[in-house]
């Protein structure tokens, strides 16, 4: 890891980082008003990129050593993907992965495919609870991608450390050392409310990442020396393809939480 850089990681659910098993509306469209702005249909995914206390960039920034996160939005439509900027203020609370909402606004023109909302309606819930409700459990599902290497940039996460610390099949049983794993915390800390199984949280990998690609909608991405959302989001999305390619991997929206592990890269505020 460099020097003065935090270890971090991007969770989305795509799928990423980090998600709801809707389907994106069929006939959801681009459609344009007579005299107005742009109505944009689709599923809604939200990824948040961590920046850990004492971030480098942040504090030659002259800012403080607290942890951050930024949250992008994206609307996945029939036709493309865009990218939600809301410049009359913040996005609006409580928006998660696998809702399916209408927006209203204006297309800003550029490389990547950025829409201002003006007005956001959620047409549909994501399907999704965030709480345990009385009497029940609540099942944790997420799908982890660790990449090995992005353009020959390799990242020193060992996949099978990483497995031992997951879930208690590669680590141990509960309650003892080698079981202090991501499945014992959730049993512990939510006295048994919280479910964290083996087959609901997955580690695929390792992955290699290439030097360049492009996005869904057609954003080019290079590596390492950039690190833009279309650089994000395109690592997000071929991870979710080589883990379906290669590993087997046939409903990516089954899992909420699709978390990316990355190596230590100088065009990135944040490692991991």
């Amino acid at each position: 890891m460099g020097p003065g850089k935090s270890q971090g990681c991007i969770a989305w659910p795509l799928a990423l980082l980090l998600v709801a098993s809707c389907h994106i509306v069929s006939g959801a469209s681009l459609r344009m008003l007579q005299q107005g702005p742009s109505v944009l249909s689709g599923e809604l995914q939200v990824i948040h990129v961590h920046n850990p206390a004492g971030n480098a960039t942040d504090m030659q920034l002259g800012g403080t050593q607290e942890e951050t996160e930024d949250t992008m939005h994206f609307l996945t439509t029939d036709a493309t993907t865009w990218q939600l900027v809301f410049d009359q203020g913040p996005a609006p609370e409580g928006l998660k992965s696998g809702m399916v909402v209408e927006v209203v606004g204006t297309a800003k023109p550029g490389a990547v495919h950025l829409f201002s909302v003006a007005n956001l309606t959620v047409t549909q819930e994501s399907g999704n609870k965030e709480y345990v409700a009385p009497g029940e459990t609540l099942r944790i599902t997420s799908i982890t991608f660790v990449i090995r290497s992005v353009c020959g940039v390799r990242n020193g996460v060992d996949i099978n450390t990483l497995k031992s610390q997951w879930t208690n099949n590669f680590g141990g049983a509960a309650g003892t050392p080698a079981g202090r794993t991501m499945q014992d915390y959730h049993a512990a800390c939510s006295y048994g409310k919280t479910v964290f199984l083996p087959e609901d949280n997955i580690v695929v990998g390792p992955i290699d990442i290439p030097c360049s690609g492009a996005t869904s909608w057609g954003g080019a991405w290079t590596a390492p020396n950039a690190c833009g959302t279309n650089e994000i989001y395109g690592w997000a999305q071929y991870a979710e393809q080589y883990a379906i390619d290669n590993y087997g991997v046939d409903a990516i929206h089954n899992y909420k939480r699709r978390i990316m592990l990355l190596p230590d890269m100088s065009a990135c505020g944040w490692a991991g």
